[in-house]
């Protein structure tokens, strides 16, 4: 096998990722990954650059199975898996669910719904000694019970193409309801920018994912610090960037827990 993904490609998986095996008698409601049909993942597939249609001649694919497979081989071949598979299991897919009610209800039935599905993907792994885990809504396919090795950011690609792209995809979540990976590539962008900085300053500081604690190292070696010898605009400017670092920097770590222990959610169009 050239690529670990490969392993998601068995007919028992590609069913739990197409919502065929799923658990709808315990909870009263879905558990597992919605249902997908076959229009489901033409759309799919479409949004992430594999264009394809519900036909038997196109690509041979006479099955919803076997649609998702030819699919999954290419995101594969792209290196984009993780990102497929946070977006079919974000909760804007668990639509369905808007209709048990209140917020902690939903809440608790999508995490009850991703949880079963992970773990059903995992048993039919865990033979071949693998295991899919999710961390900071990045997915990884590992060894069995080994530690993830996540490489620390390359901080030469943080140029203006980079901020830009990562500016266009925090728009498209926005525009899909993807709240929480708006937050999460926000932070991000502020993270790499404050490291890069600081790097190329050739200012010492621990790297613990602390915002805070790196804009108070820009702010240090910049004079950034708000001052009655400073005019009162340029003060208010200074602080205003200093909540909206801490905000986000709070709003993630608080929703950040993978079982949904953070604070309640709003909708933004609540506000």
């Amino acid at each position: 096998m050239k690529n670990r993904w490969e392993l998601l490609c068995t007919d028992k998986i590609i069913r739990i990722l197409i919502g065929d095996n799923a658990d709808c008698q315990s909870e009263g409601y879905r558990l597992g990954l919605p249902y997908l049909r076959g229009q489901d993942i033409c759309s799919l597939a479409t949004r992430f650059g594999f264009p394809i249609v519900y036909k038997e001649d196109e690509l041979g694919c006479s099955s919803r199975c076997e649609m998702f497979k030819a699919f999954l081989l290419n995101i594969i071949k792209r290196e984009m898996v993780s990102n497929v598979l946070a977006y079919m299991f974000s909760m804007t897919q668990f639509d369905y669910l808007t209709e048990l009610g209140d917020r902690n209800t939903i809440q608790e039935a999508y995490d009850k719904a991703k949880k079963w599905a992970l773990d059903a993907i995992n048993a039919n792994l865990f033979l071949g000694k693998h295991e899919l885990k999710v961390v900071n809504e990045k997915f990884y396919l590992v060894e069995f019970q080994k530690d993830i090795q996540i490489e620390a950011p390359v901080f030469n690609i943080v140029n203006m193409e980079y901020i830009h792209s990562l500016r266009t995809r925090c728009t498209e979540d926005l525009s899909n309801g993807n709240y929480d990976s708006v937050i999460t590539k926000s932070r991000t962008l502020m993270e790499e920018v404050f490291l890069y900085v600081l790097e190329n300053e050739k200012v010492d500081v621990k790297m613990n994912g602390d915002l805070t604690q790196y804009y108070g190292k820009i702010k240090e070696k910049y004079g950034l610090n708000q001052s009655s010898d400073i005019d009162n605009r340029i003060n208010s400017l200074f602080s205003g960037l200093e909540r909206i670092v801490r905000a986000i920097a709070e709003l993630r770590n608080k929703t950040s827990d993978s079982h949904g222990a953070g604070q309640k959610r709003y909708d933004v169009v609540s506000f």
